[in-house]
């Protein structure tokens, strides 16, 4: 019999078909796929609800990154503590969390399993034009970390999007377009990745619930 390879497109359309009831019911706040000819990425997030909610709510993430010859995943969970001025919202956030590494190298059945400390900041708020929002993130299991910078005209029905991902034996950047669809707070991203074996096209969906 032969044995089922899942695709990026293949992990796309079941995330999509996935995460659609799941947005609907709240059961995240946060979904993202992508994927090209040779990589896929997954990201959910649900926030914790916290009262009195003097701090932006802390954060349980679940990702999973698919490449030429190698996947990670992980889950975690972060507690965030922010602060406002004139417009920019600003937070600090530490936590912990429990990874997994497979390499997908022929002749290589390596991997890698455990626990994680995570850091990560991020930031909001009025631009020229229009508003920003700017993420980093850091993991001390395979060094992996995360930095993305968003920008969001007013007077555009897309949003620009620019991101670095980095582990050890894996580094990618992304360039998107992110379009609204007309559905609330859904939308489709199309851009471009570059990383270890080359340059590629890429596409996906998101849904945002902050």
């Amino acid at each position: 019999m032969r044995r089922f390879k899942p695709t990026p497109l293949a992990l796309l359309v079941s995330f999509t078909c996935a995460s659609a009831p799941a947005a609907a019911t709240r059961w995240v706040d946060f979904a993202q796929a992508e994927a090209s000819s040779e990589s896929a990425t997954i990201v959910l997030v649900r926030a914790i609800d916290e009262t009195p909610a003097a701090n932006p709510p802390a954060v349980i993430t679940a990702s999973f990154t698919r490449w030429s010859d190698g996947q990670a995943g992980g889950i975690g969970a972060v507690k965030r503590w922010g602060w406002n001025d004139q417009g920019h919202h600003v937070s600090l956030g530490a936590g912990a969390g429990a990874n997994g590494y497979r390499s997908r190298a022929p002749g290589d059945s390596s991997s890698e399993s455990g626990l994680s400390l995570r850091a990560q900041a991020e930031a909001h708020g009025p631009a020229p034009g229009g508003r920003y929002f700017a993420l980093a993130q850091g993991s001390s299991f395979r060094n992996s970390w995360f930095a993305m910078l968003q920008y969001d005209p007013e007077s555009l029905p897309v949003a620009f999007e620019l991101s670095r991902y980095g582990e050890t034996s894996y580094h990618a950047t992304t360039a998107m377009l992110r379009i609204a669809t007309g559905i609330d707070r859904w939308s489709l991203r199309l851009g471009a990745v570059r990383d270890n074996g080359g340059s590629r096209a890429v596409f996906g969906v998101g849904y945002n619930g902050f």
